[in-house]
């Protein structure tokens, strides 16, 4: 008689902890009409991330690197896959890219190179 495979699988993936969130539902408008917006919010533990979802953007999250004041361009679908890529240093490492390759492209204007160069240096 064979043993079953009882090897267990660990589907958890490790993921930066959130200590704030909030949502804010916005009812209404410019002409009264009936629009309704959802903002959400939330801060980790450690204060160095910020995950942020505005409903009329569709589904996406944007992170912020809290000490740069830094956004980044990666939208990401959910809030763990934003709290995996903040753990694991993917949204990390994309916003050092963004801002190497907008700090040394010359078509950008000087005060944005600038302020990428900054947002470098608090990154790295």
């Amino acid at each position: 008689m064979t043993q079953p495979n009882t090897t267990a699988i660990n589907t958890t993936v490790a993921m930066t902890q959130v200590v704030k969130s909030m949502r804010a539902t916005f009812i209404g408008g410019p002409d009264s009409g009936k629009t309704r917006q959802e903002c959400w919010h939330a801060t980790s533990i450690d204060g160095l991330w910020s995950y942020e979802r505005v409903e009329d953007e569709g589904t996406t999250w944007y992170v912020t690197h809290n000490p740069s004041g830094y956004t980044g361009d990666q939208p990401y679908g959910t809030l763990t896959s934003a709290r995996r890529a903040t753990h694991s240093g993917a949204a990390l490492v994309q916003m050092i890219q963004e801002c190497t390759e907008i700090a040394d492209n010359e078509q950008w204007p000087a005060h944005v190179r600038k302020d990428a160069e900054r947002s470098l240096a608090r990154l790295g």
